[in-house]
This record gives structure tokens, sequence and C-alpha cells, in this order.
């Protein structure tokens, strides 16, 4: 599957240790892939978009909430769920709302 252009936005790429991140700006979400082209990562920080029902602009302890109602399990690092082969992370600013959202692959 292509992911040049997302919701009509071009995205631009950038290198980073584990090949290159593009970033789709007008849409706020940016797209992890390695160097073979698999996806490996996904963040948003889109109010119109949701990962698990966890969307930015929510409370943290309502994207918990979702994120254990999902099936994950905490992990012990703040604001991170494991599910079978990933991580969702949730990004939090100093009034505990989420800004963002991460679905990363752990393999």
């Amino acid at each position: 599957m292509s992911f040049e252009r997302l919701q009509g936005a071009k995205g631009s790429d950038e290198p980073c240790l584990r090949g290159f991140e593009r970033s789709f700006e007008p849409v706020e979400v940016t797209i992890g892939y390695g160097k073979s082209g698999r996806i490996r990562k996904i963040v948003t920080r889109n109010h119109a978009t949701a990962i698990f029902g966890i969307r930015p602009g929510m409370t943290a302890a309502e994207g918990k909430k979702l994120a254990l109602g999902e099936g994950l399990k905490e992990t012990g690092t703040a604001d991170t769920y494991r599910g079978d082969g990933f991580l969702v992370t949730l990004l939090v600013d100093r009034t505990g709302a989420v800004f963002g959202v991460v679905v990363e692959a752990t393999d």
C-alpha cells in the first residue's frame, strides 16, 4: 500500500534510527516505516482520529479506561499499554490531556 498522501496531504520524509518517518503535517499524522517499507509506527495528534477509541483532546484517565477496555495491559511505564505485538502510548500534557496517540509494533 502506498502512503504518499493522506487525506490529500503529501507527506515529507525524515530519516530516523529505525528507517524513516513520513509526516503529514496538515492532518497531524506521522507514519514511521522501516527500510523495507513496512509500517512500524503511527502517531496522531489529530482530534478527528482515534486509536482504540482514544482521541487527542480527551483526558488521560479516559484514554486509560478505553485502553484497558480494549484488553490492553499496563506496561509499568506511564501512559503506555501493551497489546499482542504492539504498544499504545498516550502523549499527555501537564494538564492531563492527551495531545497525541502512538501505536508501535514491538517485533
